[in-house]
């Protein structure tokens, strides 16, 4: 399986050319996340729920629909419904 999170804003690697290697890899089960207004190395730390989503994603490739949570963890948040982009 591949994930690709790549922001909008990224100055190093164009947008278009991240999704031409995406799109390149002969793999079915990948997922590609645009982040909006992200650059190279902030991609993961914006106010868009991307660690909701790779989890999401990953636990879908392994069959599960969610970890169980420690009982001393509470569940604070839901991750938001994702828009796929193709």
């Amino acid at each position: 399986p591949v994930f690709v999170a790549h922001g909008t804003a990224d100055p190093l690697i164009p947008e278009q050319a991240g999704l031409r290697l995406f799109r390149a890899i002969p793999h079915t089960r990948k997922r590609w996340l645009e982040v909006a207004d992200a650059a190279h190395g902030n991609v993961l730390g914006t106010p868009q729920h991307v660690f909701c989503e790779m989890a999401r994603w990953t636990l879908a490739q392994l069959g599960k629909s969610e970890l169980p949570a420690p009982a001393h963890v509470a569940r604070i948040a839901v991750c938001p419904t994702p828009t796929p982009v193709n």
